[in-house]
C-alpha cells in the first residue's frame, strides 16, 4: 500500500498540473506533530521565480480576520474591555446603534452585505477590476468612489463613513459577510489600547508565538520568498498586481508563510498560554450548532477559514476530532482549496 505521504504529494503535483497553478504549498499538523509540509511549482511564472516552499510569502486575505480576532480576546482578557459592550461606549460616532465588537467579528452587525469601501483603498485592485464584468457590481453599488476614497485616510474615517450607513437588520439577528467590520474592530481596539492595531499584534500575537515571518505590511518585491499573484482564465494565467492596502491590514492584508501559520494553527489548536488562555482561545471557534464565530466557519466537522482576491486562495481548516491542522496558500484566484483539504485530511488520517 502507498504511503499516505507520498499519495498527498502525488495529489498535490496532479492538482496543481491539472489547474494550472503557478504554486501552492500545504502544511498539515496532527497532534503537536508538523506531519506534512511541501512547496510545489514556483513563486513567479517569470524567469526568475524560484520554488515554492513553507517559508515562501503570500498575501493570506482573509485569514488575516484570525490575527484581529486572537487581538481583540487578548484585549478583553487583559483589560476591562469586553467584546459584549457597545462599540459607542469608544466610537462616540456610533451613538446611535447598539452594535459590540462581536457583532463585528461574527459578521452580525446589520450592516448590508456588499460593501466595499476599504476593499477599494487598493489602487492597484482599482486599476485591475474596474473594467472586469466580474466586478462591475461593486463599482455600481460604490459609485460614489472617486468623491469618497480620497478622504479615508485612516481606520477612524472608515468608521465614521460607517457610522453614517444605515443598517439592513438590528444587530446580532442576521449574517452579512461584512469585512470592513474587522477594520472598525481594529479602530475600537486602537482607541482602548492606546497603541495601532500592527504594534499590538506585533507585541501580543506574533512575538510570543515567533512569527517572524508574518508582516502587517506588503513585503518588498525584491524578497525572493514573495510571490507573484495569477487570475485563474480559460488560458494561460493572467498576471495580478500584488494586494497592498494599510487600512485594510485587520481584515485581509497580512502577509505570512504556511510555516508561520502552522505555529499559529498548533497555538490554537492545544493553547500553551503564550497569547490566549485555553477558555478565551475557544471563543475563536463555533460549537455545535453554531455556522460562524469569531472568524471562523463551521462546515460539518471542520473548522475553516478561507481567503481569497484577485490573484490570491488561502485556506486554513482544524479537524478537531482527529487533532488535525491544515493550511494551504496558492498565487492563484478562484482554487477550491476546501476540497483539496478535505482530501488532505482523508489521507492524513491513515497515517
Amino acid at each position: 500500500m502507498t504511503n499516505p505521504m507520498v499519495q498527498i504529494s502525488d495529489y498535490l503535483n496532479m492538482y496543481r498540473y491539472h489547474h494550472q497553478i503557478p504554486g501552492i504549498v500545504a502544511s498539515i499538523i496532527q497532534g503537536d506533530n508538523i506531519i506534512f509540509q511541501q512547496g510545489y511549482g514556483r513563486t513567479s511564472l517569470e524567469q526568475d521565480g524560484v520554488m515554492m516552499k513553507p517559508d515562501s510569502l503570500f498575501s493570506i486575505q482573509q485569514l488575516s480576520e484570525i490575527f484581529t480576532s486572537l487581538a481583540l480576546l487578548h484585549l478583553q482578557e487583559t483589560t476591562d474591555f469586553n467584546l459584549d459592550e457597545p462599540i459607542k461606549q469608544h466610537l462616540p460616532y456610533f451613538h446611535k446603534t447598539s452594535i459590540t465588537s462581536r457583532h463585528l467579528l461574527t459578521h452580525m452587525s446589520g450592516f448590508p452585505g456588499d460593501q466595499w469601501l476599504t476593499t477599494l483603498l487598493d489602487e492597484a485592485f482599482v486599476e485591475f477590476t474596474k473594467d472586469m464584468p466580474e466586478y462591475r457590481v461593486m463599482y455600481e453599488q460604490f459609485s460614489e468612489i472617486e468623491e469618497k476614497i480620497p478622504h479615508i485616510k485612516t481606520r477612524e474615517d472608515v468608521s465614521k463613513y460607517f457610522s453614517t450607513i444605515d443598517l439592513e437588520n438590528e444587530p446580532g439577528q442576521v449574517q452579512h459577510y461584512f469585512p470592513d467590520g474587522y477594520v472598525i474592530a481594529a479602530d475600537v481596539l486602537e482607541k482602548v489600547s492606546g497603541e495601532t492595531y500592527e504594534r499590538y499584534v506585533q507585541k501580543y500575537v506574533l512575538e510570543p508565538l515567533k512569527l517572524t515571518q508574518t508582516f502587517m505590511n506588503t513585503p518588498k518585491q525584491t524578497d525572493e520568498k514573495m510571490a507573484n499573484y495569477y487570475l485563474h482564465t480559460i488560458g494561460e494565467p493572467m498576471p495580478a498586481p500584488t494586494p497592498n492596502n494599510k487600512i485594510g491590514i485587520p481584515m485581509g492584508f497580512i502577509y505570512s508563510t504556511a510555516n508561520d501559520l502552522m505555529k499559529l494553527l498548533s497555538e490554537m489548536m492545544h493553547p500553551t498560554g503564550k497569547i490566549l488562555s485555553n477558555r478565551s482561545m475557544k471563543q475563536l471557534f463555533p460549537t455545535a450548532g453554531e455556522q460562524s464565530w469569531l472568524g471562523w466557519q463551521r462546515n460539518n466537522q471542520l473548522m475553516e477559514k478561507t481567503g481569497s482576491y484577485p490573484g490570491v486562495s488561502s485556506y486554513v481548516a482544524i479537524q478537531p476530532e482527529q487533532s488535525i491542522g491544515v493550511v494551504l496558500l496558492c498565487n492563484m484566484d478562484q482554487i477550491s482549496l476546501k476540497n483539496v483539504a478535505k482530501k488532505l485530511i482523508n489521507l492524513s488520517i491513515r497515517v
